[in-house]
């Protein structure tokens, strides 16, 4: 049946997506898995950086884009 077949898939798999991302010569790597701490700690720092992104003028935004984390983008700003 289909269902035993998804079934042996979640247990082979595991059931949540796994995360992925790149390595510095374009290879996927699988991430481990992480806290919730963690997680939110990553969010977070995914806003801050974004909504710091987002209050540039246009022609600025290139010269900050490439800076790692919100900290860095805030000391840059203020230079």
């Amino acid at each position: 049946m289909n269902t035993d077949h998804n079934l042996c898939k979640i247990i082979q798999n595991g059931n949540s997506k796994k995360s992925l991302g790149r390595d510095s010569k374009g290879g996927i790597i699988i991430l481990p898995p992480v806290s919730f701490e963690e997680y939110i700690a990553i969010q977070r720092e995914t806003k801050a950086r974004t909504l710091l992104l987002q209050s540039l003028p246009e022609d600025h935004m290139v010269d900050f884009h490439h800076l790692d984390d919100a900290r860095e983008i805030w000391l840059a700003v203020k230079a």
